[in-house]
């Protein structure tokens, strides 16, 4: 049995100290305890097997310490670093995908501010019109109603959009005599400048006093009360405010929501509800689908009903980088201007480029208006001149520089003087006198207007925050 045992641990011996997995250093160990353990007949087999356990385990604690870091040193690919003749030091190369970058952190809140020449809303120069209006200055395609836009835009999550801007006017805030008007309070209609001059010259204020008290029986005016006034004209802070909820679904981002709008400056208070989509093709462009339905309006609901439907695209620039370019167009869709005129059309094409550096930015728009059918109407413009405008369709629209003002007046007296002595050069060509006043209306209303205006530039210098 001795002798059998001897046997079983030189095999064992042999196996341990002929094996790969095992250094040199060890393998000389195994074959001299060898030598001094199972060569030798005065060995005992208690001692030869507690050496042969104590070796076996810690050739394999080795054997385990060794094997695995030597794996892992074959396979490892080495940091690629930059060539020692480029001139830049050794370093590891930064991940260049996007993805490999850190998310930003959510930040819930937006603060921004800009400077523009002018506030366009739907094909509309909301601020540049009126301040035509009060100055009695024609239309024009930069208008100078230079105004600050504060805003601030809530995300309490990553699909909701809570959002309000204020429209502050940096000047023309006070009002001021546009008409010169000879009147009994601000804004009356009715001009008492003909009867004042002619009580002046003939020293027969009576003249004055009886126009006043007959002119209109339903609403007499007091004689002392009638001189120059201020109307209420001055350029007016206004704001609005949106709320917008994303889907996520197949077919695209849904979005629903409603906007709300107060504008003092034309007695507007409306609120739209608004469904649209973000497509989910072309994601370069962002092309998106958005409509706004009205549901209350001023004036007794004249524009209820109504909807704007509009198309927009855009795309960024070097969006990684610190300096990029925001390039976007839009096209709106007026379907019935309102209750009363029911006209339909495309309101508004808006192309748009906008340079952005870190938090600061310059935009700059520009509204095209091709259909001039939608715009050319009193409600819009209003009937400033002395014939109403009936023509909706020849893109002419009263001239606000051309109505008030003694140069004007002057001028319109002259051309219905002029066709009166044409026509009473030839009376029996024109008994009734409908050639005159038809011709008189044709010229007049060619000096008072002036045409429609299809682009309106609009600039913007700001800066946005986030927090």
């Amino acid at each position: 049995m001795f002798q059998t045992t001897r046997m079983i641990l030189r095999i064992y011996f042999n196996s341990f100290s002929q094996s790969t997995k095992i250094s040199n250093k060890n393998r000389l160990f195994f074959r001299s305890m060898k030598e001094k353990t199972i060569g030798t007949k005065k060995s005992n087999l208690v001692t030869e097997c507690i050496l042969i356990l104590l070796f076996a385990s810690f050739s394999v604690l080795k054997a385990q310490q060794v094997l695995p870091s030597q794996s892992n040193r074959t396979n490892q690919t080495p940091p690629k670093l930059e060539e020692p003749d480029s001139g830049k030091p050794l370093q590891k190369k930064e991940p260049s995908s996007q993805f490999e970058k850190e998310k930003e952190p959510h930040r819930p809140v937006e603060f921004f501010q800009y400077l523009s020449n002018d506030n366009t809303f739907r094909g509309f120069s909301v601020l540049g019109n009126k301040l035509s209006q009060r100055d009695n200055t024609s239309y024009n395609s930069i208008p100078q109603a230079w105004n600050i836009t504060t805003g601030v835009s809530f995300y309490p999550s990553e699909n909701l959009t809570i959002g309000i801007n204020i429209y502050t006017p940096t000047a023309h805030r006070s009002n001021k005599d546009s008409d010169s008007f000879l009147q009994s309070s601000p804004g009356d209609k009715a001009d008492f400048t003909n009867s004042y001059l002619e009580s002046v010259n003939s020293g027969n204020p009576n003249i004055l006093v009886n126009d006043a008290l007959t002119r209109d029986r339903t609403k007499p005016r007091d004689p002392s009360s009638i001189r120059l006034r201020n109307e209420r004209n001055g350029l007016r802070d206004f704001i609005d405010a949106s709320v917008l909820y994303k889907y996520n679904t197949r077919v695209g981002k849904l979005v629903t929501g409603s906007f709300m709008a107060n504008n003092d400056n034309y007695n507007v208070s409306a609120l739209d509800l608004i469904a649209g989509i973000e497509f989910p093709f072309l994601k370069s462009l962002n092309p998106a689908f958005t409509s706004f339905f009205r549901m209350t309006s001023e004036g007794g609901g004249g524009s209820n009903g109504t909807s704007y439907h509009k198309l927009s695209f855009s795309h960024k620039l070097f969006e990684e980088k610190d300096f990029n370019v925001t390039l976007s167009l839009g096209a709106g869709y007026q379907y019935l201007t309102n209750l009363s005129e029911k006209r339909s059309g495309i309101s508004d094409i808006t192309p748009t480029i906008q340079f952005n550096y870190k938090g600061l930015y310059l935009g700059i728009l520009d509204m095209i208006r091709p259909d001039a059918r939608l715009w050319d109407s009193p409600t819009r413009f209003g009937n400033a001149g002395v014939y109403a405008d009936t023509n909706h369709r020849d893109s002419r629209v009263d001239d606000p520089s051309k109505v008030h003002g003694i140069q004007n007046r002057i001028a319109i007296d002259l051309i219905s003087t002029r066709v009166d002595e044409l026509s009473a050069m030839n009376p029996g060509a024109d008994p009734n006198g409908y050639a005159r006043e038809a011709l008189k209306a044709f010229l007049i209303q060619r000096y008072q207007q002036q045409n429609f205006v299809h682009h309106v530039l609009h600039f913007s210098l700001g800066y946005s925050i986030k927090f």
